[in-house]
């Protein structure tokens, strides 16, 4: 008997913006953590869907919470990217929108799902990263900043962007000098394999360590332009053993 189930997809997303475009990228591991006759067990999937499209303009990506209250967290923001497709919906009204959703499902159930959402508007750039409890809008022009957000398990992309230091055998802590990414330089492929390059460390990094693996393959990339966006990676239906 299954005495506690909680879905997490606390996996990695990264949106990273330079000057030809933005770049989203998430992996496909929802980890299900459940206590069966008193122990505490785990199960994977790997096809969870945490990347999206709304209205060919605006990325939505999404780590947290998989399953509120008995409903996927994808099925939900599928719903409502068809309900929205045929309006001109702006960043803060979809910041808005998912905030409800996730909560509206929760009745009063707690829940933590932390969403990146970006697209062009009125020719800027636009990014936002916040969480379903948060009370105020996060959407920050990023027009004359390139950069990089990342969310879930960070630990490993922490060590290419993060101060770092170690430890001596004398017991004092050392800096290690870490050369930071040139984003202000970075092609549009540039910033795609950038991207891929920190889901799939992680992925690969996990593998070889006792590390719970809670971010796997495959990897789903979107890209949007100020014009146009396009899928260079996502997951398909498929006959089982057909990849």
């Amino acid at each position: 008997m299954i005495e506690q189930l909680n879905s997490l997809n606390m996996s990695l997303i990264v949106t990273a913006y330079t000057q030809e475009g933005i770049v989203i990228g998430a992996d496909s591991c929802i980890t299900t953590n459940f206590t069966q006759e008193g122990k505490e067990l785990y199960k994977h999937s790997h096809y969870g869907n945490k990347l999206f499209l709304l209205n060919k303009k605006i990325g939505i990506s999404t780590c947290g919470d998989a399953i509120i209250n008995g409903i996927l967290l994808s099925s939900l923001i599928d719903q409502y990217i068809w309900s929205k497709k045929e309006e001109n919906i702006t960043l803060l009204q979809v910041e808005i929108d998912l905030k409800n959703i996730v909560n509206n499902q929760a009745k009063g159930k707690e829940y933590h799902v932390i969403f990146h959402i970006c697209g062009y508007e009125n020719g800027k750039r636009y990014v936002s990263k916040f969480d379903n409890n948060d009370k105020e809008s996060h959407i920050k022009d990023v027009s004359e900043r390139d950069g990089c957000i990342y969310d879930g398990q960070v630990d490993i992309v922490d060590l290419f962007s993060q101060d770092v230091a170690y430890r001596g055998t004398d017991g004092l802590y050392y800096d290690i000098n870490i050369e930071r990414c040139r984003y202000n330089e970075l092609s549009l492929q540039e910033t795609i394999e950038y991207v891929y390059f920190l889901i799939s460390t992680t992925i690969q990094h996990m593998r070889f360590t006792y590390k719970k693996d809670n971010v796997g393959f495959p990897i789903d990339i979107l890209v949007i332009m100020p014009n146009e966006s396009l899928w260079l990676q996502k997951k398909e239906l498929h006959i089982p053993g057909n990849y």
